[in-house]
């Protein structure tokens, strides 16, 4: 669903950046987290509601199904913002500059390691500090990969050969 959206919300950014057009490629930007956003929290009540239910259907281990379903819960509290990080990842695909996602991407995805030790062992949370771990490393990514794309995009030019969509500039 993620990706789906940040391939689309990659397109449509490009092409108004590309044309020169920033606050349209803002607009685009902003429309597709929002629609994954609302996809995600569909997906989120589903997971809540039913996460052993629809673990049950891959295994019949109440271990694995425990431990699953406790995963899902867990993260699925931040699928909206798993959603955003996607899009905007693929908004700064869009306008040709991912090195922020990635600094950002890199740093938060290494940071859930020792985050993920802590909780589970110093805290004693088990395997529930390391989903706590991620569900929090997916929250600081989400939300600064959206704080820096705003950012980026107002301090870049576009392209110096704009291309005009349908004659308009």
């Amino acid at each position: 669903v993620c990706q789906g959206f940040a391939v689309a919300t990659a397109t449509l950014v490009g092409q108004w950046y590309g044309a020169g057009r920033k606050q349209e490629a803002l607009r685009a930007a902003v429309l597709g987290a929002r629609t994954c956003s609302i996809a995600m929290l569909g997906l989120s009540a589903v997971l809540l509601l039913g996460a052993e239910s629809l673990v049950g259907i891959f295994t019949g281990d109440p271990t694995i199904i425990v431990g699953a379903a406790e995963y899902l819960k867990l993260n699925s509290v931040v699928f909206v913002l798993m959603g955003i990080e996607a899009v905007y990842d693929g908004a700064f695909t869009g306008i040709g500059d991912t090195v922020p996602s990635f600094y950002v991407g890199s740093i938060f995805n290494i940071l859930r390691l020792p985050l993920a030790a802590v909780l589970a062992y110093k805290a004693g949370l088990g395997l529930a500090g390391v989903w706590i771990a991620i569900a929090i490393s997916t929250t600081c990514k989400g939300t600064l990969k959206m704080y820096m794309f705003h950012r980026t995009l107002d301090h870049t030019k576009p392209p110096e050969h704009v291309v005009e969509l349908d004659g308009a500039h």
